[in-house]
């Protein structure tokens, strides 16, 4: 096997073995469960890989079963998409069933590859399974950068070793017609590498949320690198680096040990998103330079620099002071924990609420006097604590890189979530926000930090107005001289 696949051992037959079968199949089952839907059909997938078949029929109902899979895959996503981590049972399980069908998916189209090279198919043929296999991964990825977990060593070697293939028959930049996943426009197994590659090189995960804009442009311009076995003379682009014999991603620099390095020439692509910074200068709107209808011009702008950036400068600039770092900080996730921290005592109406003074008045007339646990009941210290363990792995004066070992963390973390930190006991906590994080293959969990300047003080505020009948919140005060004093609100208290 020149994939590593498992035996064809065909124990347990499927409900079908072809696609009119498969068609009968599917309009039996409901559709108003997708985790049922999902279920059942990477069962009949994982059946249908360990089944002998012809090439065509297999190939043919994987054709048939992906518009259903990709529906049932999307839906399923919006359980984890851009949730804090780490992803709670539900979410987690979702996610692990999700890439358990890219998977098995990805393994059908590698069978029928294998059985088309054992055959001597055409090439059209070769480069048309070597494109769907990494169409596959890609769908893989895009759902990993959606709950912020990076792909681990079997991802990448994965793709390697598609491209490598598809490299020594010269097929790698044949084109095929995929209809299903890339309209009529025609698409290159190279091509779709490629867009594998840019999303990681952009760190997609920071998008998280709304990944169709970033994914969108990958797929636009995927098919403007070329694939070199030698770095381009210019290097004012930087090319991206990868090793077609080993299971590391990109890197904007060649490994010593490589055995098999390729660089992936982004020059033609630079000279794309320049025309493109060009067009918006000259007041076009980012539809007209078919970037969208999402996304207003400023915003357009600041993204296509980042990518000019990340795609062909190597990767975004560090801030110069910024230096490896050693160390832990203790984290306080969520505003009433980082009240409970700055103030030293859990955040309380200013005023007794109605419901408290309902209370007090039953405990008077029951009692004749106020009991105390009125009180007591309305206060919940039970998730105000700090977070330790967290390690340093790098620093500047305004942000860190914090990484958490696999393991269990008592609050989960979000983009834009408000925390405070602090490296020891006897230091005063810092207020911060999360800019980026993501999981690696082992389970860590990797993030990016803002630091907010000034030492921060515990105030409580309430929405104004003739009828206001808002609670008091938590809210924080910065203050660093010379710089006027800030107020840190909840996002939530916006309409």
């Amino acid at each position: 096997m020149r994939f590593g696949l498992g035996p064809l051992d065909g124990a347990v037959s499927a409900a079908f073995a072809t696609v009119t079968d498969g068609r009968r199949w599917l309009g039996d089952q409901t559709l108003t469960n997708p985790g049922n839907m999902r279920r059942l059909r990477g069962e009949q997938v994982d059946l249908l890989n360990r089944q002998p078949l012809p090439l065509r029929q297999r190939f043919d109902i994987l054709e048939m079963l992906h518009p259903q899979i990709a529906f049932v895959q999307e839906e399923i996503s919006k359980r984890y998409t851009g949730k804090p981590l780490p992803l709670a049972d539900a979410e987690a399980g979702a996610f692990n069933a999700n890439m358990r069908l890219w998977q098995a998916v990805t393994t059908g189209y590698l069978r029928c590859l294998d059985e088309a090279i054992t055959g001597g198919a055409s090439e059209r043929t070769l480069a048309t399974l070597v494109q769907c296999a990494l169409a596959t991964l890609l769908a893989e990825q895009v759902d990993r950068v959606r709950s912020f977990a990076q792909p681990g060593p079997e991802h990448w070697s994965r793709l390697h070793q598609l491209i490598a293939y598809a490299e020594d028959r010269g097929i790698a930049a044949t084109q095929t017609v995929d209809e299903a996943r890339y309209g009529a426009q025609p698409v290159t197994p190279l091509a779709v590498y490629a867009e594998i590659l840019l999303l990681h090189a952009i760190n997609a995960t920071e998008f998280a949320t709304r990944p169709q804009r970033i994914v969108r442009w990958a797929r636009l311009w995927s098919g403007k690198l070329s694939l070199l076995t030698a770095p381009p003379e210019d290097l004012q682009i930087v090319p991206m680096c990868v090793d077609l014999d080993s299971s590391l991603p990109p890197s904007p620099f060649p490994a010593k040990d490589a055995q098999r390095p390729r660089f992936l020439d982004t020059s033609t692509l630079a000279g794309s998103i320049k025309a493109c910074l060009m067009g918006l200068a000259n007041r076009k709107t980012p539809l007209e330079l078919q970037l969208g209808d999402d996304v207003s011009k400023n915003a357009c702008e600041a993204m296509l620099q980042r990518l000019f950036q990340c795609w062909c400068k190597g990767g975004m600039q560090r801030p110069p002071d910024r230096q490896a770092a050693t160390g832990t900080v203790e984290m306080a996730v969520g505003v009433e924990s980082i009240w409970y921290q700055l103030a030293g005592t859990p955040f309380k109406q200013p005023r007794p609420s109605d419901e408290l003074l309902r209370r007090e008045r039953e405990e008077i007339a029951t009692f004749g006097h106020v009991s105390g646990r009125a009180e007591m009941q309305a206060v919940d210290t039970s998730k105000l604590t700090v977070e330790a363990d967290w390690q340093i792995v790098n620093e500047s004066r305004n942000g860190m890189r914090l990484l958490h070992a696999a393991g269990k963390l008592g609050q989960r973390i979000g983009i834009g979530h408000l925390f405070a930190l602090r490296r020891s006991p006897t230091e005063p906590f810092a207020l911060a926000s999360v800019r980026w994080l993501m999981m690696d293959a082992e389970g860590a969990l990797h993030v990016g930090v803002q630091l907010m300047p000034g030492s921060a003080t515990p105030i409580s505020f309430r929405i104004a107005g003739v009828n206001a009948k808002d609670a008091w919140r938590p809210a924080f005060v910065l203050c660093a001289a010379p710089a006027p004093e800030q107020r840190v609100l909840p996002a939530v208290v916006f309409r």
